[in-house]
């Protein structure tokens, strides 16, 4: 047999071609990491999110990732604690490892060519829910209503918002016309004052001259005109509840903690910026809360069975720290808001305003001021709008529905029986087409701003669920870092030095609301 042999020129070429080929499939496999950092990334940052607060979902539908990776555990008292991005990225680098480290489990039965190992992670930017004065949290709340409200609703949401405002435009107007009316009653008793004293100096000054005074004094041998200003107005400085709850109607002694509001204590903010889109949010929320939040009359169709508070709508409207404050705010404003509606009913109604003329003329006729009697004459439209208000609240904490606009025919009380009416307990009648108190609620709602309402609305969220809201991660930017070590070009016979190992980077954002 004869020997082999093989030139320098040959061993030299297959040398070439051997690190050829070995770089080429370096730079392969170098891709293939690129590829693998990436899909790496955003399978970590999904299986992140995916660890959603449980309570926060099964109670509001709401998403959000608790970014101390603790879970749930806010004693809701305002504590110290602070929120530290290193939580989260460290849930996102122990997500990484796991699934890197199940691909070197499967290729244990072969040869695994990638060997890629997360080496970092850092959260480039997060918002939590509270950033932005509750957008972030208004963004999940929209992002769930738009599965849920319906269209009808949401226009129906519109018109009431637009009633909204003008009504506030005549709450104005009348508090103007109130105050204008117990000035003239002033002013004719500093005319019936001076009167008298002219009387009592003159002759025949015991005769008596036959006036009625504003306070509604007759003369003798005449029963005296009660003045419903004057009896609205000792209303009016009563407590509301007492004057619209049945006696003995038992009211919640429920309380939040002290400091155990969103506002009374410095809250952590988000790195990541955040838009006011304002609009179609503002009535989203307004629909969310009527479904997932309780009141007087009862709780919302949804939301949790244990609750801090138990009058939550009147809450997000009064922001006192016990229900009894609260509801006794929000009856005040719903005296309010019926005032507007019914004054504008007696306005339309001549047979009424005739009435309250020939009650006015009583007062104040003796001054022969026109203007004053006018000025009365209002006033006592406005008392009589107020007692049939304390009747339509009345009827609405016990479940019934008033119509927002009356017509004559839904009228109920009487301006000369007003002082039987309330002492009587008497109630407006009902319309079943009416609102209902909840719907009144939802009036009330668009008097305040979506981001008051969203910081209260979480607020109630931290106390039910035992969590931080500002804890609660809505957004994220993760950046990670890879290395390898070198495979092919370790087998390249021309290497020169080599590389120690590559770096490879990945991001990745996600936000539970989209966008």
């Amino acid at each position: 047999m004869g020997r082999g042999s093989i030139t320098v020129f040959l061993s030299l070429t297959t040398v070439l071609i051997m690190s050829f080929v070995t770089a080429m499939l370096e730079g392969a496999r170098i891709s293939c990491l690129q590829a693998e950092a990436a899909l790496v990334s955003r399978l970590c940052t999904q299986s992140v999110f995916a660890n959603y607060h449980r309570g926060l979902w099964e109670d509001y539908h709401l998403l959000f990732l608790d970014g101390d990776g603790k879970g749930a555990g806010f004693s809701g008292s305002g504590g110290e604690a602070e929120f530290s991005q290193s939580g989260l990225e460290g849930m996102a680098l122990e997500e990484a490892r796991r699934n890197l480290a199940k691909q070197e489990g499967a290729g244990a039965k072969g040869w695994n060519l990638m060997g890629l190992s997360c080496q970092d992670v850092c959260a480039d930017a997060y918002l939590l829910a509270t950033d932005g004065d509750g957008r972030a949290f208004l963004r999940e709340v929209c992002r769930q209503m738009t599965l849920e409200i319906p269209y009808d609703v949401l226009e129906e949401l519109k018109s009431q918002k637009e009633q909204s405002g003008e009504i506030m435009e005549k709450e104005a107007n009348k508090d103007s016309q109130w105050e204008q009316a117990l000035k003239a009653l002033e002013k004719a008793d500093e005319i019936q004052s001076q009167a008298s004293g002219e009387a009592q100096t003159g002759e025949g000054a015991g005769a008596g001259n036959g006036m009625q005074g504003a306070g509604g004094q007759g003369t003798q041998g005449e029963e005296p005109q009660e003045n419903p200003v004057e009896y609205v107005k000792q209303l009016k400085a009563s407590s509301t509840l007492a004057l619209v709850l049945p006696r003995g109607t038992a009211i919640s002694a429920k309380m939040l903690p002290k400091n155990g509001a969103l506002r009374d204590r410095s809250l952590n903010q988000g790195t990541m910026a955040i838009s006011d889109s304002g609009g179609i949010q503002d009535l989203m929320l307004w629909y969310y809360i009527q479904q997932y939040f309780s009141c007087f009359t009862g709780p919302g169709e949804k939301g949790p069975k244990d609750r801090s508070l138990d009058y939550e709508i009147e809450y997000l409207i009064g922001g006192k720290k016990s229900d009894g404050e609260n509801l006794e705010k929000v009856a005040k404003e719903l005296l309010a808001l019926r005032e507007v509606m019914n004054f504008a009913t007696l306005m339309g109604d001549t047979a009424k305003k005739q009435t309250a003329l020939g009650i006015a003329t009583a007062l104040v006729g003796f001054t022969g001021i026109a203007p004053l009697v006018v000025a009365v004459q209002m006033g006592i439209l406005l008392a009589w709008a107020y007692l049939e208000s304390v009747l339509d609240v009345r009827r609405l904490l016990k479940g019934g529905r008033i119509s927002l606009l009356k017509s004559t025919a839904e009228w109920s009380s009487d301006i000369g029986y007003c002082r039987e009416a309330i002492e009587g307990q008497m109630e407006a009648d009902g319309d079943e087409k009416g609102m209902s108190y909840l719907q009144y609620l939802t009036l009330l709602l668009f008097f305040h701003s979506a981001s008051k309402l969203s910081m209260r609305c979480m607020t109630l969220l931290e106390q039910n669920e035992q969590v931080r809201m500002d804890h609660m991660v809505a957004a994220a930017k993760l950046e990670f870092t890879y290395g390898a070590s070198p495979l092919f070009w370790n087998l390249n016979f021309i290497r020169s030095g080599g590389w120690d190992g590559f770096t490879f980077s990945g991001q990745d954002a996600f936000s539970y609301a989209g966008g």
